[in-house]
């Protein structure tokens, strides 16, 4: 994730400091204001410097995306910032029943799926989720999502039941309801939604994970083809 830091003042003092071994040094530079591009992994953005505008360097951050060269020292400084995440789509094919399902079942059982850049800040925006049928199933499949492994019953071919324990923890615009429309000529079908324009979300588990919970409940009677017939994907921008 790379992090764009407008500052008001000159940095210029920073070229007197001694960087540690694991930051890089934001080389001296003349004339507010000075923008410092953020990128925590190993190679820095770059950055071009408009006709007659300011002037740009760059500096490292941690994992955690901190800047992590700006001494103790520094004079403080207005400072307005501008943050975009990793986009990434994580796909799961959880192992379905090739019998006959009927309303209100699970489809597959729990989807843990590992979505989030670090435990050290689990969250992101979640935009997006699609389902497809390698077989062509046409029939709608209702996704609940939980931002902690939740206690309600999900397991595949029972009949789902809410635990109110986990209504807490449920994402907002959750549940979603899919339902698998054919594409031209071919025999998969796929759905796919938007969530309410994305929503913010983060890991509740009581021991931090990269994870959120997904539990399929078909709302027809649907017989797969496979046993891997079904694959879900989830859209997100990381923190």
């Amino acid at each position: 994730m790379r992090k764009l830091l407008l500052i008001g003042a000159c940095l210029a003092a920073l070229a007197s400091w001694s960087a540690p071994s694991d930051a890089q040094q934001v080389p001296a530079l003349n004339g507010p204001p000075m923008g410092i591009g953020c990128a925590y992994n190993a190679s820095p953005p770059t950055l071009v410097q408009p006709a007659n505008g300011p002037a740009y360097g760059w500096a490292q951050c941690n994992s955690a995306g901190e800047l992590i060269v700006v001494p103790a020292n520094t004079p403080a400084a207005p400072l307005w910032v501008q943050a975009g995440g990793f986009d990434v789509i994580v796909s799961d094919s959880p192992l379905v029943s090739t019998s006959a399902y009927s309303a209100n079942k699970v489809m597959g059982g729990l989807q843990t799926v590992s979505i989030f850049r670090t435990t050290t800040r689990p969250s992101g925006i979640l935009d997006y989720l699609s389902v497809a049928s390698a077989g062509g199933m046409n029939v709608g499949v209702e996704v609940w999502g939980f931002t902690k492994s939740p206690a309600s019953t999900c397991t595949d071919s029972v009949t789902f039941a809410l635990s109110s324990a986990d209504l807490p923890y449920l994402i907002p615009g959750f549940p979603i309801l899919l339902t698998p429309s054919a594409t031209s000529g071919q025999t998969a079908t796929v759905a796919s939604q938007n969530i309410n324009s994305a929503v913010s979300v983060a890991n509740k588990d009581t021991t931090a994970t990269a994870n959120l919970y997904f539990c399929a409940v078909t709302t027809g009677t649907p017989t797969l083809v496979s046993t891997s017939d079904l694959t879900f994907a989830y859209a997100m921008s990381q923190d």
